[in-house]
């Protein structure tokens, strides 16, 4: 009988025309993940009212909207994951597997247990370390290229910081415990903190702090800003909800990676929170580590003041509060500016010079045809002077431990502020300089006091092109489709283990040079000299990734019903076609076909993909049909590696739920690229 040339008649019968378009590569959805571990998701699936279990009730979804749109059900309209209490992610019961994670040599399991955000990159949640014990917290970024992208460059970050420049977490940098893929999201995980600082103003009903709790926190949050600096990563959303406390140290660490970027590749034009924006980034100046510094000098007058210090509704609230506050910044700042003219009008004086005059509001809203809130005033003094000298302050809750004079401390701390909020970024000063501050130190302050002149670090751009990233890094491999998630992961995270961090401005990881900082490459040539693999503890610790060994025939087994159905021509009308994985992520585990019906649907069309020899080990461009990025599409050429690449801003969240729609906060996406 001709197999292949029936009609399909059913959902189990081929829908190939002939035996080679049958054949395709595995998609790695394991059949005895949804028979045990995942048998709760199969019941769901089938019957959503249906109860569980285990507790006789309605599941408890801590995604909304829970309803499936995207990515074979798994997202909601949102390309958010939809979870539910007490699923467990990892990479024991993701599609995936654990290839695709920090460690691939062994599983992780993690239980949900609650819901701690939810933002325009995706959720965060609570959950129990089923292998450690121990609870942590878990991104999970929504299934977009652009934010899985963005989100690589973070793994990247934080394993940079945690294993070389903050190995034992005394910087205050947020310790990475685990990164895989789970359904086509990339998921970080990192240990879990306490509230953040603006949860812990919102705790004394918006009133400032004391001063020897303002020293603390700050002093945390600088000695993390100059570790930054010395990694030449710039954080580019420091503020308050970003500082969470540590139970056990009584310190701060900075989290939240996820807007950052290298200060030798600036990546975005639109950053940081309204409120602790720096002035460089409003005007349109090139911005480096020094705005985070600006970030800081706010949020040490927010700590004693209980609310923002430029509370501004829109930009140029903003820009008009801090001028109102600190006076207009130096006409030399302004020149260089390239949105100057958005706030500024230019008038030229009869010496011959040009004299910038801030544009009243109704300009502003006849020239960008928007209606600005009026201003609001917080405060009852005007400069920062009147505010810092006058403001109510105690050194201490307990008055017990009051030291030093209330008059010298503020002259102390006024003078630590305005060093954090100088207008030019190179008279600004540096996080190592300002913990040098009395302030900090509290040692006796004198009105001269000067910090130690800065170590100017020279800037070094990547000038490598992506041919010749691609060549070193990966000689002989050539891309004929656009990578989905798994693949994109391999080469980022092989890439990350031969000293180069891939340019994620584009989804051809080889279209633009590498945006490793010196920084980095002078790490990786001193760890390489004292280790194999450069870098291999903690999220370093990974096999070689896209480049794997060929996969072994399938071993001689014992005679079955089930191997024997396998290895029969009836096998082959199955899609994806079943056969024994001999990778040997799983004992015994089977690649088999999805039991959502959309997911088999989806992969009709798939067909295997050709394996392209790279020195001597074999790598497979096939690619899951659910990620929906399979499509070649035009990509930005002829770009310069060393060129900032532009972008366009997209609403990122809202503080509050009622909060108005001309307060809403945004995040970069790029232009060239789907979101």
């Amino acid at each position: 009988m001709n197999f292949f040339s029936k009609k399909p008649s059913s959902a189990f019968t081929s829908y190939f025309s002939n035996e080679e378009e049958g054949l395709h590569s595995p998609n790695k959805k394991y059949i005895t993940k949804y028979l045990t571990s995942k048998i709760f998701d199969v019941f769901y699936r089938c019957s959503p009212r249906l109860t569980d279990p285990t507790t006789g009730m309605s599941p408890l979804y801590l995604t909304a909207p829970s309803i499936p749109r995207h990515n074979s059900n798994y997202d909601n309209e949102n390309y958010d994951l939809i979870v539910k209490l007490n699923d467990v992610l990892g990479s024991a019961t993701s599609f995936e597997g654990p290839y695709y994670s920090a460690n691939p040599d062994t599983v992780s399991r993690y239980k949900i247990t609650d819901r701690l955000g939810q933002g325009m990159f995706g959720q965060v949640f609570k959950a129990r370390d089923l292998m450690k014990n121990k609870d942590v917290a878990i991104k999970v970024l929504r299934s977009k290229f652009s934010y899985f992208r963005q989100g690589m460059l973070e793994v990247a970050m934080l394993s940079l910081l945690n294993d070389a420049y903050d190995k034992d977490g005394s910087s205050n940098t947020v310790r990475l415990v685990d990164h895989f893929l789970y359904h086509s999201h990339l998921c970080i995980v990192t240990e879990l903190l306490g509230k953040n600082l603006y949860q812990a103003i919102q705790a004394r009903n918006y009133k400032g702090f004391p001063v020897n709790i303002i020293r603390n926190y700050m002093k945390s949050l600088l000695q993390c800003l100059s570790v930054l600096e010395d990694a030449s990563i710039v954080h580019c959303d420091v503020k308050p909800e970003n500082m969470l406390l540590d139970p056990t140290s009584k310190k701060v660490r900075v989290i939240d990676f996820g807007s950052a970027c290298f200060s030798t590749y600036t990546l975005y034009t639109y950053i940081q929170s309204r409120h602790y924006r720096a002035p460089e980034v409003i005007l349109g100046l090139p911005y480096s580590c020094a705005i985070d510094v600006w970030s800081a000098g706010c949020i040490c007058a927010e700590l004693i003041l209980g609310i923002p210090l430029f509370p501004g509704s829109s930009e140029y609230n903003e820009l008009y509060k801090i001028t109102d506050m600190l006076g207009q910044p130096p006409d030399y700042i302004l020149e260089q500016g390239t949105t100057t003219q958005n706030f500024y009008n230019k008038m030229p004086t009869i010496g011959g010079r040009i004299k910038y005059i801030f544009k009243q509001p109704f300009e502003y809203e006849m020239e960008n045809a928007v209606e600005l809130e009026p201003d609001k005033r917080y405060f009852r003094y005007r400069t920062l002077d009147e505010l810092i000298m006058r403001i109510p302050m105690k050194l201490s809750d307990n008055p017990l431990e009051d030291k030093g004079s209330i008059s010298e401390t503020r002259q102390s701390m006024l003078h630590f502020i305005h060093g954090l909020l100088q207008y030019d970024p190179d008279s600004r000063w540096t996080a190592k300089q300002a913990l040098d501050h009395p302030f900090i130190t509290q040692a006796p302050f004198t009105k001269n006091w000067q910090p130690k002149p800065r170590k100017v670090k020279p800037v070094k751009p990547s000038l490598i092109s992506g041919i010749e990233f691609q060549k070193r890094c990966f000689p002989g491999l050539k891309l004929s489709h656009r990578l989905n998630t798994q693949e994109y992961y391999d080469i980022f995270t092989a890439s990350l283990q031969k000293g180069e961090v891939v340019n994620i401005s584009s989804s051809n990881p080889f279209q633009l040079g590498p945006m490793t900082p010196s920084s980095f490459r002078e790490v990786y040539a001193i760890k390489s000299k004292t280790s194999p693999s450069p870098i291999n503890s903690g999220s370093f610790s990974r096999r070689s990734c896209l480049v794997k060994t060929p996969c072994p025939k399938t071993p001689n087994m014992p005679s079955s019903p089930f191997t024997s159905f396998i290895n029969s021509p009836r096998s082959m009308y199955m899609s994806p076609s079943l056969r024994i994985n001999s990778r040997g992520d799983y004992d015994d585990d089977v690649s088999a076909m999805s039991f959502c019906r959309s997911k088999f649907a989806s992969a009709i069309p798939m067909k295997q993909k050709t394996k392209m020899d790279y020195g001597g080990m074999s790598v497979n461009m096939g690619f899951l049909p659910s990620t929906g990025h399979g499509q070649e599409k035009e990509v930005v050429k002829g770009v310069p590696p060393e060129a900032n690449i532009p972008i366009i801003p997209v609403p990122i969240r809202r503080n509050e739920p009622e909060q108005e729609i001309g307060t809403t906060e945004y995040a970069p996406v790029f232009i060239f690229d789907d979101l």
